[in-house]
């Protein structure tokens, strides 16, 4: 059996696990064989499922995370074959296979292009993959207040690379408060100085698909 989406199944039902947990303990009390995939797009969740006191804690023979291709693969995939190009759209969409038919399949041209297909999908009101973002962040359990997390966002999309520049674009006197307030980590990288407009314009949050496989 096959689960799709359980963070949505389990938020409908919290009981859920625990009642995975009793028929995969029933199944294994009577050595009957059990093969249930779990899968899920809200890594926190996913993440919570197998740690602490969950009830399916112990009874997964495989936890995979299924991670976003790499710079050489999303070039392939984008059928972008100049390397500087492909690096600057890896830089706004990372490797997510879902963000191709989010941007419509809309694939910039060349150099020249770059910063007006940046305009035409990720900063493009009509495009699904401008508010993918705020999707994103919708879809973590443990995100309550979204406003800290699109300020971070914001920040280092204006050049903000460091966590004092952060701190001091939204406004909090130390920078430690930038990560205590954002549990869910926004990893920060940035390079040289941002020169062209998708530089100075863009944020992006990628994510990740996380599969776990329960079985005794």
């Amino acid at each position: 059996m096959v689960i799709d989406e359980f963070p949505n199944l389990s938020k409908v039902s919290p009981a859920l696990p625990s009642t995975i947990q009793r028929e995969i303990d029933r199944a294994v009390f009577k050595n009957a064989p059990v093969f249930l995939l779990l899968c899920g797009s809200a890594m926190s969740v996913m993440g919570r499922l197998l740690a602490g006191n969950a009830p399916l804690r112990g009874r997964a023979s495989l936890e995979l995370v299924v991670r976003p291709f790499d710079y050489r693969l999303a070039a392939r995939y984008w059928s972008i074959t100049d390397p500087l190009l492909a690096v600057q759209a890896h830089a706004v969409v990372g490797g997510t296979p879902a963000y191709l038919p989010l941007a419509n399949g809309d694939v910039p041209d060349g150099l020249d292009d770059f910063d007006d297909w940046v305009r035409r999908t990720a900063l493009n009101p009509i495009i699904p993959l401008f508010k993918e973002a705020r999707y994103l962040l919708k879809e973590e359990a443990e995100v309550h207040d979204s406003a800290m997390y699109h300020s971070v966002l914001a920040a280092v999309a204006a050049g903000n690379c460091t966590r004092g520049g952060i701190a001091g674009y939204v406004g909090v006197r130390r920078p430690t408060s930038v990560t205590t307030s954002t549990s869910w980590r926004i990893p920060v990288s940035c390079a040289g100085s941002p020169t062209s407009f998708a530089h100075r314009a863009r944020s992006t949050v990628s994510a990740n698909r996380c599969s776990t496989s329960t079985t005794p």
